[in-house]
């Protein structure tokens, strides 16, 4: 199982930065569904060996449910972050030039209650890293699984850094679709 585990974990990872860096309009349909699959397939693994790894009905502790409110509270930021741009600006649609640039003020990337919950840099990345850190603090699933959530955490903030520093190999390598301007009365 493990070798299944790491093999199949971290493939998400490796198709944003590799379609972050040659901007392929034309795999941009195939890239999102297998970007779906494939984290979906991580979270169920990393979800399933947690849960497998502690004690939480016979062993219940506060440490395990702050653990897990606090990953829960990573995921919704993330989820949050996703919805306010939509998914094809959030997989690269601006970058490969199928979407407008469009600033959103909306939490979290802006912020919100009065300016009392600031707006969060990457949001997205910043979420998960979050969660899957509070994972990790569970001893029992650190000790189980001592190497799965650092790599996850070094691949995510390979991608940030990808992202930040705007690495990649040029312009989109097809025609984008034409987005028809928006024309104020």
């Amino acid at each position: 199982f493990a070798i299944f585990l790491y093999g199949t974990s971290f493939q998400h990872y490796l198709r944003y930065m590799h379609q972050y860096y040659v901007r392929d309009v034309a795999m941009h349909g195939t890239f999102k569904r297998d970007v779906l699959i494939f984290k979906t397939i991580a979270l169920a693994q990393l979800a399933y060996v947690f849960l497998q790894s502690v004690e939480w009905l016979t062993k219940p502790s506060l440490g395990l449910l702050a653990a897990i409110v606090m990953a829960a509270m990573g995921y919704l930021t993330s989820a949050l972050a996703t919805v306010a741009l939509g998914v094809d600006r959030t997989y690269f649609g601006i970058e490969l030039g199928l979407c407008k640039f469009e600033y959103t003020s909306a939490w979290p990337y802006g912020s919100a209650l009065g300016g009392f919950l600031p707006g969060i840099p990457h949001p997205m990345i910043i979420g998960q890293v979050f969660a899957l850190l509070s994972l990790y603090a569970v001893g029992s699933f650190r000790k189980q699984y001592p190497l799965l959530v650092p790599i996850h955490v070094s691949l995510y903030l390979l991608h940030m850094l990808q992202e930040i520093f705007d690495f990649h190999a040029g312009k989109p390598k097809a025609k984008p679709k034409a987005v028809k301007p928006s024309h104020a009365s």
